[in-house]
């Protein structure tokens, strides 16, 4: 349980429950405020990286990495740049479920962040914007010979799903 736990302590600062399910396009970005969707999903069982997918004020796609050092701070990185957010709500991990007899997990994740405007690069450089996010994970973990649920630090499910999804208004710099 205390492995399970702590996948998802670092993904807490980001949002989830769509999974990734198109491509961006090259649509310029906008200078006009909108609403921003920025969405990713992986089956990687550390849920270390996954690919992204940004719709809205932009259309972009990347991916986003496990934070290292100040895990508050993620960065976003697409093609035409890096978008980086502030985890405002701090880790907020909702309960973790466990079904012991089928060991099938699942946990959900919400919160608010803010854009970082004087960290975000490239045509994302002055970028200012707030919002939602929400992460999802959920997979079965292993069994022991003793046919309980090995939630143990070494124990890996097989395959697991992670799920991110940000929305909130933004507005790019008009010099990008």
């Amino acid at each position: 349980m205390a492995r399970l736990a702590g996948l998802v302590s670092a993904f807490a600062a980001l949002a989830v429950l769509v999974p990734f399910t198109g491509c961006a396009g090259d649509s310029p970005p906008s200078a006009h405020p909108g609403t921003e969707v920025i969405q990713g999903s992986t089956r990687r069982v550390d849920g270390s990286q996954l690919a992204i997918v940004g719709s809205g004020v932009f259309s972009d796609a990347g991916k986003v990495k496990m934070p290292i050092g100040d895990p508050r701070t993620f960065t976003f990185t697409f093609d035409r740049g890096n978008l980086v957010v502030l985890n405002a709500t701090g880790p907020a991990a909702g309960p973790l479920r466990l079904n012991t007899s089928t060991c099938a997990f699942a946990q959900t994740s919400v919160g608010t962040f803010r854009v970082l405007p004087g960290r975000s690069t490239g045509v994302y450089a002055g970028a200012a914007g707030h919002g939602t996010y929400a992460f999802y994970r959920s997979g079965v973990v292993p069994k022991t010979p003793a046919g309980r649920c090995d939630t143990g630090r070494e124990a890996r499910p097989p395959e697991a799903l992670f799920a991110i999804q940000v929305s909130g208004p933004v507005l790019l710099s008009g010099r990008n």
